[in-house]
């Protein structure tokens, strides 16, 4: 028996509908509903100023998330007013941090043996002889004393020359661990007496602090000191802006549900009241749970007002200026990040940063006294009454006395339940063919990697030892300047190669990142700015190729998925930056720039789409894919391969002629 059309089990159901108030009828009032330009240069300044707050509260951790330079405090020798130079002289293990032209080595020292003068300065005496190895000028023999409770281990660095040595070297005192002296008599002698102590003494074992004293430009400046956000506890720092990612992923499927179950509008007023309740409370509150709650509910209203208000402006823009409107309402955040660095720059103070910006949601109860539901929305979920009402006054007075209102029948409640019961297992049914599988699962890996490698380069600023402020303005300049280029090279190149170029340029930016020294401050700022300007490219070019790939059928239920993907990389963006930090400094440019570089890779199977048209329904989709090969997913989509074949490398297959007898 065969299964009914899509469509086929809502004719039962509209029959009586149509008569009254069918489709054209209602596309041609709202059309004239969206002609008016005033009124959608309203809806636009609407969504567009409701969304800037998203850009806010996302990029203000870059400036009050800074961890100061921090020690275990020492209360019996802090008492005695000993200056923190001092303290740490006598309490602290020491780090050696060794700087090569090519790279950077780190290395955890409690003391140091170097022949020569490094020896001399140290107190050191003639050259040791350490498991039948002598020290020799290009040889740096560091004992790591303590860190092996099975006895000392010195570890040989074979060095090209002293003079790079020496140019590329600094000790540092340890911030996370400290002796275990007895301080009060180290008090007692008085410091210069107490150093010579501790030099000449064997050293104790070390102990993780307890407390802390931090060394702070501007008082309060950063939220880290208050919990002490630093050493064993880094992971509460990066959580703290984890929490907002983890907040969009939540809002991302509960807002998506609730915006096609009860509206547009209430989803938006919703978000606008988490929005107005949860910033002033981050700001004001001295607990770290709370604070957690409220950015994963500041991260929840920006997903909301984000979706609602971009659906809301498309469903009302006339399809000629959907485009335009579209690429503009995505310059918001951009513009959030561009006011919130000027507004960091002025103002120190984190919780006074974090109350500023909070303010201006407070002027969201005028947006939701403003904001219209979508016409479109309530006319196709068959609240076709109120859709009406919206329309009817801008309709022609011969076509509102023709459509009477009152005689519109609605859909039962178990009709609709049926439905959407028989859609959702249409929906499951598509998902069994390979080629449709094959790529949503590219598309989840790209989303992904793409989110990942985005966050990642909001937040790295302080690793990459560059100006915060100017850093994040000029990245607010460079995605708004991403989503006017991507514009053109889409219709010129195509969807896949502005996906791959972009994918590809990212993966080398990171790439150079991973090797460029901390001197060249400038250039590192410049290759990290070009790497967010292709990643923020990468994000408009995939949308618009992963909602081409698929049916309309199950389109949203692609991006849908996808979407999810990429609110799990923006949320482990922040551990690695802030914490797996802590295993390599290049742990966080060497995964961003491995993942898109896959993620380049993958776009290559991809068919191009540009001149393709839509695929509306499961059975178009597989008729196209089986007549036309270039729609398929397939190797011999990627540009490599139409590179060997104009090479001859690979010769294009023969097609087989069958002649009729």
């Amino acid at each position: 028996m065969e299964e009914p059309s899509e469509f086929e089990e809502y004719h039962e159901v509209e029959t009586d509908l149509y008569d009254y108030l069918t489709k054209e009828d209602f596309e041609e009032a709202l059309a004239a509903y969206s002609s008016r330009t005033w009124f959608v240069c309203w809806i636009f300044i609407l969504s567009f100023t409701a969304t800037i707050l998203n850009g806010f509260h996302v990029m203000s951790y870059v400036f009050y998330s800074v961890s100061p330079k921090h020690w275990c405090s020492i209360p019996v020798l802090e008492e005695a007013n000993w200056t923190p130079e001092q303290i740490r002289a006598v309490s602290s293990p020491r780090w050696l941090i060794i700087r090569t032209n090519a790279n950077r080595i780190e290395l955890d020292i409690c003391l140091v043996l170097i022949h020569n003068r490094e020896r001399e300065r140290d107190g050191g005496g003639e050259e040791e002889e350490r498991d039948g190895q002598s020290n020799t000028r290009n040889d740096v023999f560091i004992k790591l004393d303590k860190l092996h409770r099975d006895g000392n281990v010195v570890v040989s660095i074979t060095m090209p020359s002293p003079a790079l040595f020496y140019s590329y070297h600094r000790y540092e005192f340890s911030n996370c661990e400290y002796y275990d002296w007895n301080y009060k008599e180290l008090r007692d002698m008085g410091y210069e007496s107490a150093l010579q102590k501790v030099k000449a003494d064997e050293k104790p074992d070390t102990i993780l602090c307890e407390q802390y004293s931090y060394e702070i430009e501007y008082k309060d400046s950063s939220f880290v000191p208050e919990w002490n956000m630093v050493c064993h506890r880094l992971v509460m720092k990066a959580t703290v802006q984890t929490a907002v990612s983890f907040g969009k992923f939540i809002g991302a499927f509960v807002f998506g549900i609730l915006a096609d179950r009860y509206g547009r509008k209430m989803t938006f007023d919703l978000s606008c009241l988490i929005y107005i309740i949860t910033g002033p409370v981050v700001a004001w509150t001295d607990s770290y749970i709370i604070m957690l709650i409220c950015r994963i509910g500041l991260g929840v209203a920006g997903i909301g007002i984000y979706q609602a208000a971009y659906s809301i402006l498309i469903e009302i823009t006339p399809p000629n200026k959907r485009s335009a409107f579209g690429v503009m309402f995505n310059m918001s955040y951009p513009v959030g990040m561009i006011l919130i660095a000027v507004v960091a720059y002025h103002i120190k103070e984190w919780r006074l940063l974090q109350l500023y910006i909070s303010l201006p949601s407070f002027i969201l109860i005028l947006h939701m006294l403003a904001m219209p539901e979508s016409p479109r929305w309530l006319y196709y979920s068959n609240r076709k009454k109120k859709a009406w009402k919206m329309v009817r006054n801008v309709v022609s007075p011969e076509k509102r006395k023709m459509i009477d209102e009152q005689r519109i029948s609605i859909i039962t409640e178990i009709q609709a339940k049926t439905s959407r019961y028989k859609k959702f297992k249409r929906n499951i049914r598509y998902f069994k063919y390979i080629d449709m599988n094959m790529r949503l699962l590219l598309c989840w890996f790209i989303w992904f990697s793409t989110s990942m490698a985005y966050y990642v380069l909001s937040i790295i600023s302080g690793h990459l030892k560059i100006n915060s402020y100017l850093y994040t303005g000029l990245s607010g300049i460079a995605e708004g300047i991403s989503y006017i280029i991507v514009i053109p090279m889409l219709q010129i190149i195509g969807r896949r190669g502005t996906s791959f170029i972009l994918l590809l340029c990212s993966a080398i930016s990171f790439s150079v990142l991973l090797v460029l020294p901390d001197m060249l401050k400038n250039i590192k700022m410049f290759v990290a700015l070009l790497g967010r300007l292709c990643i923020s490219s990468v994000f408009v070019a995939v949308i618009i190729h992963c909602s081409e790939l698929f049916p309309t059928v199950i389109r949203n239920v692609a991006i849908g998925t996808s979407s999810t993907c990429a609110h799990i990389g923006s949320t482990l963006a922040p551990y690695l930056v802030d914490y797996f930090v802590i295993y390599g400094w290049w742990v966080p440019n060497a995964v961003c720039g491995l993942t898109t570089f896959i993620s380049a890779l993958f776009t290559q199977v991809f068919p191009e789409t540009r001149h393709l048209a839509l695929y509306d329904t499961m059975d178009e989709f597989l008729s196209r894919c089986k007549a036309n090969p270039k729609e398929r997913l397939s190797l011999r989509n990627s540009l490599i391969y139409a590179l060997l074949r104009k090479l001859n490398i690979v010769k294009r297959p023969t097609p087989i002629i069958v002649q009729e007898e």
